[in-house]
Parts: C-alpha cells; structure tokens; sequence
C-alpha cells in the first residue's frame, strides 16, 4: 500500500468484484472518518498489557512490533473517543519512549472501506 500512495494518481479499490472507492490516495485516507491512530514506543510490553489496551472503550485494535528502542504499539481507535490518557496510564509503570498521534495511511483507509462494504 505505501508504494501506491506514493505512485499512483488514481485508487480504485475493488470488493468481491464491486468498486468499493475510487479516487487519488489522499481522497481515500480523507474519506475514512472517525478513526485515529496512536503510536506509543515502550521498552517492554505482554500480552496482558496489550489485552488491557484493547479492552479500552473506542480502541478498535492494537498491534506491537519490534523497534529500535523496544516495543512500538499501534492503537487505532474512534476519533471521537481520548483513548490517551487511559492508554497512559495502562503504561504508567512503562518506561515510555515516545508517544504520538499518527495520520491514517491507505491501508488503514482501504481496510475500513472494505469492511463497511461487507
């Protein structure tokens, strides 16, 4: 998806064989409405703490990967939930590293389009 939000001119994003959006990249990410994204670097994380995350009213899913200085946890929630300052103090006991609000990409919008046309 990165390589054709940075190539393409024009996305059309077909479903089980029914145009499901057509338009350039940042039309795409722009029409998916109501959803956010956190970015939060730890040193450490479980399963447990990522669980406990999840179970946060609005959060819609939570995914951690490897990074340079430990654990990078993505939160994609409802933008009309602060999901923050529970996600924080989740990870007070964390060493945290960073944390940030993060533009949705064309894979988050091209999911969400797919699964509002099923």
């Amino acid at each position: 998806m990165f390589e054709a939000d940075e190539l393409c001119d024009r996305i059309a994003i077909i479903n089980k064989g029914r145009l499901v959006a057509l338009g350039t990249p940042e039309e795409l990410k722009r029409g998916v409405h109501g959803l956010s994204s956190l970015e939060i670097a730890v040193a450490n994380s479980s399963e447990a703490l990522l669980n406990r995350i999840k179970a946060i009213e609005g959060v819609k899913s939570v995914t951690a990967a490897g990074s340079e200085n430990g654990v990078a946890i993505t939160v994609k929630y409802l933008s009309d939930v602060d999901v923050s300052g529970r996600a924080l103090d989740i990870l007070r006991d964390e060493k945290i590293y960073s944390f940030s609000r993060k533009e949705l990409t064309l894979e988050d919008a091209y999911i969400q389009l797919v699964e509002k046309a099923q």
